[in-house]
């Protein structure tokens, strides 16, 4: 499933299918994971140290392992490798069979545009196509240069608004940060106090969420771009 080829001046790789990549998902499930198991001690906790050691640990074993086969298969499977040329824009799924190539998905040149929709999506006009990128450092810079060079209409208004708006921006990245911390660290609180999962830092971190979704908002607000326009 792994492939580590590829030149700095070939085609540029998104989201590249290598051993570092699907190791880093692999390090996210598990901690989603841990979560899961955790949120499920809370309610189960009566019942859960009441069991024999062995078989507690069975139990905890076999709720994480799922978990972590589960979510890691999700994330694979979402996640798309995309490779820009200088006349076409192909993908790959990371679970495609292993010396797969990618398979063309658009022709490039004058008569693309792509938008900087969101934070980590962006659209390919007239096709539509969407590309989320991962926030692994220099993606964006390298998609812009590679269309730049494909002879493609770059739409940046995002990465122009969050130029302008450092400030804000970094919040919405803050926001974010807690929201996750404070939604990580809820089921330990939960078994320290004896009480279940406790309401309020699950309302902390989903006000902390729609703060860094309204704060990424914002941009559509002040300029949504037209594709295709000017």
């Amino acid at each position: 499933m792994i492939d580590s080829s590829g030149a700095s001046d070939g085609p540029i790789r998104l989201n590249p299918r290598t051993w570092w990549s699907v190791a880093a998902h692999a390090g996210l499930a598990a901690v989603l994971a841990c979560w899961m198991v955790l949120s499920g001690f809370v309610p189960q906790a009566g019942w859960l140290w009441s069991l024999q050691g062995s078989d507690r640990l069975a139990w905890v074993i076999f709720t994480w392992a799922s978990s972590f086969l589960v979510i890691w298969r999700v994330a694979l499977g979402r996640t798309i490798e995309w490779t820009v040329t200088s006349g076409a824009l192909r993908r790959r799924r990371w679970l495609s069979r292993p010396g797969r190539q990618p398979w063309t998905v658009a022709t490039l040149g004058p008569g693309t545009e792509i938008v900087h929709e969101t934070r980590y999506r962006w659209r390919v006009w007239p096709t539509g196509i969407e590309i989320y990128l991962w926030p692994w450092p220099g993606q964006t810079t390298r998609l812009i240069g590679a269309m730049d060079r494909a002879g493609v209409r770059v739409d940046d208004f995002r990465g122009d608004w969050e130029r302008e708006h450092r400030r804000l921006s970094t919040l919405a990245l803050l926001a974010y940060g807690v929201a996750v911390a404070v939604l990580l660290a809820t089921p330990a609180i939960g078994i320290a106090l004896g009480s279940g999962l406790p309401v309020l830092p699950l309302v902390a971190s989903v006000g902390a969420a729609v703060l860094g979704q309204e704060i990424d908002r914002s941009p559509w607000k002040s300029s949504k771009p037209s594709p295709q326009d000017g």
